[in-house]
């Protein structure tokens, strides 16, 4: 049987959509896909960031996600899924970083391992300002047999 998957797109619902297109686009170095899509007032209901010409997520306002939906999953901890970026270097990973975190969110601290026994060089789980759960990681080594994943580092 052939994989009926072709690829996960990453979609978040936050509080301010345009700030968050803003945010993301300099934090992870994104481009748009296309021009935004309004609603009549004013909130963001789609737009697609790219990198490298990959989606890599799209953004929506959190005033669309219907009550029908949130009704439906108001049992569900949302704060459970976070969104993992493999970052080429500890440069980038920190760039991006300062860009997203705000004071008093969570946040479990940069975790360095110095002594090579993790395939992480560093890595950082957090709660970015529009509420949203971030794992950043730096690999030690990108031709290591583990990792499967088709995913581009930034």
């Amino acid at each position: 049987m052939k994989n009926q998957i072709s690829r996960i797109a990453n979609h978040v619902y936050v509080s301010d959509g345009k700030e968050a297109v803003k945010v993301y686009k300099e934090a992870f170095m994104l481009e748009t896909n296309g021009e935004p899509l309004f609603n009549d007032n004013g909130l963001l209901v789609y737009q697609e960031l790219q990198l490298n010409g990959n989606q890599f997520i799209s953004v929506s306002d959190d005033k669309l996600f219907g009550n029908e939906k949130k009704n439906a999953l108001k049992d569900i901890d949302f704060s459970a899924m976070s969104h993992c970026v493999y970052f080429a270097n500890e440069e980038n990973l920190h760039r991006a970083f300062n860009v997203l975190y705000e004071d008093n969110n969570k946040c479990s601290g940069f975790r360095e391992d110095k002594e090579g026994q993790s395939i992480f060089a560093c890595d950082i789980d957090f709660v970015d300002r529009f509420g949203i759960s971030w794992y950043f990681c730096v690999r030690r080594d990108w031709n290591a047999p583990d990792l499967n994943s088709p995913s581009i580092p930034i």
